[in-house]
């Protein structure tokens, strides 16, 4: 694949430029061919609907209150069908992937709504599938890049929160929705989606952006989870210089088990739906490729969607030089403490640090560690 990085612009469909807005700021294109024009959303509005003019949206909405909470017995209900539904989809359709994936196109804000500059950014596969992120430049001098890979849903305006820090810490952020999510185009499902990782990864390594401070991938979740299966792959290793991790599973049938196992209704299932689950790209198997690369991973003792077990897990697989960090609270949360914060600047710093005058950064630091 031929790759242009350009400051001028691609098209998309009529429906996307619709739900964009129009002004005249421009998108930066990414592709493998020619570039157009395409009107740009310039965060007037904090949630758009797909296929709704700009006229038509609402003229003020709190990305407090975006979402309501169903009623009790409408949340169970709900609950128990799409229980139900997975089950059903698992039995019958081996090795679904989509299952793992639950997007969401609405935006509830942008990045100009927590006062940070931002640009969007368009990256085109050679099937001219059109793939949507963010890019939040640094404040001051540039400490590194961060390449920041969400969770299994919504999309990047919901979990913006989790990288809004790093700016103002000197980190710029590229943060991308896979496909199906957010204004990303096509159906979400793997090995798919590792393609659009891997074409994040190629655009900042083409784009001039990074210069000679060092590139972090940041991953949580599923993120993280594909992330480390990228991350493995011949010749990535070497392109990525830390690799920060929360909440990540250890394997797709081992996560399948846990989720399950928490209902009664499913319970029972869990073993035959996690025999049809892809067990090829299980991080567990991946991630002793990245020794070399220092390792951050952090998960919490208290979270509910991914146990503690399955970072302990990874942390075992994973080689030197590696740290973990022991967190506490809700599933992604961590990020979300300024202590953690401060630690995984400090991680950062000693193992990822942007090039000085006269620096050796040949030989960073000690490994902090901590404990389980």
């Amino acid at each position: 694949m031929y790759f242009v990085a350009t400051d001028r612009v691609v098209p998309f469909p009529s429906d996307k430029v619709q739900q964009m807005g129009a002004s005249g700021r421009a998108l930066r294109g990414f592709q493998a061919g020619p570039h157009s024009s395409l009107p740009f959303f310039d965060g007037t509005e904090p949630r758009l609907q797909k296929g709704a003019s700009i006229a038509n949206q609402p003229e003020s909405l709190s990305t407090q209150r975006v979402f309501q909470q169903p009623a009790k017995g409408d949340h169970v209900l709900k609950r128990i069908g799409r229980g139900l539904s997975l089950v059903l989809l698992s039995l019958t359709m081996t090795g679904c992937t989509s299952l793992f994936f639950y997007p969401m196109e609405d935006w509830v804000q942008n990045p100009a709504r927590q006062g940070l500059a931002y640009e969007d950014v368009v990256l085109i596969h050679e099937d001219g599938l059109r793939i949507h992120g963010w890019w939040l430049p640094a404040k001051g001098e540039v400490q590194g890049t961060v390449y920041f890979l969400h969770g299994n849903a919504q999309n990047i305006s919901t979990h913006m929160m989790n990288v809004a820090w790093l700016p103002d810490a000197g980190y710029q952020v590229f943060m991308l929705d896979y496909r199906g999510y957010g204004l990303s185009e096509g159906e979400p499902s793997l090995p798919e989606v590792f393609s659009d990782i891997r074409l994040g990864l190629n655009w900042l390594h083409n784009s001039g952006r990074l210069g000679e401070a060092p590139l972090i991938v940041f991953g949580q979740s599923l993120g993280g989870a594909m992330g480390v299966k990228v991350l493995a792959e011949e010749g990535n290793p070497e392109r990525v210089d830390c690799v920060l991790l929360e909440a990540v599973f250890s394997g797709y049938p081992q996560i399948t088990r846990d989720a399950m196992s928490q209902s009664w209704l499913l319970w029972p299932f869990q073993w035959p739906v996690a025999a049809l689950m892809p067990d090829q790209w299980n991080p567990e198997d991946y991630i002793g490729k990245l020794a070399g690369t220092p390792l951050f991973l952090m998960h919490s003792s208290e979270d509910q969607i991914v146990p503690l077990k399955h970072g302990r897990a990874l942390f075992d697989a994973a080689g030197e030089p590696k740290a973990f960090r022991k967190l506490e609270g809700d599933h992604i949360a961590g990020s979300g403490s300024q202590e953690v914060q401060g630690d995984i600047r400090g991680f950062l710093q000693r193992h990822c640090p942007a090039p000085e005058k006269d620096q050796d950064v040949s030989a960073p630091g000690e490994l902090r560690r901590y404990r389980f």
